[in-house]
């Protein structure tokens, strides 16, 4: 990927992690992948905030990016305490 992505290739990076997160077989590589998935919704939420928008759309987008990531974030906290104690995934 260069350093400044097309909307195509940030676009087709998050849905391979999607689709890496969701194939994981270990725990710790599902920790990986929904890791990747909040940065890149840091950088979507960064990149709304510098758009052309108004107020109300970015506030609402950067609402629904957010959203998403504590999603992520949520899954990364039980994936976590998953692998430090050993539990079995259900």
């Amino acid at each position: 990927m260069t350093l400044r992505p097309t909307s195509s290739e940030f676009t087709r990076a998050i849905l391979s992690a999607y689709q890496q997160a969701s194939d994981a077989h270990t725990v710790e590589d599902a920790i990986i992948y929904h890791s990747e998935l909040i940065d890149f919704f840091a950088a979507e939420v960064m990149t709304v905030r510098a758009s052309s928008h108004h107020e109300e759309k970015k506030a609402a987008m950067i609402r629904e990016i957010t959203a998403r990531a504590e999603y992520h974030r949520d899954m990364v906290d039980l994936l976590t305490d998953i692998a430090e104690t050993n539990q079995q995934p259900i």
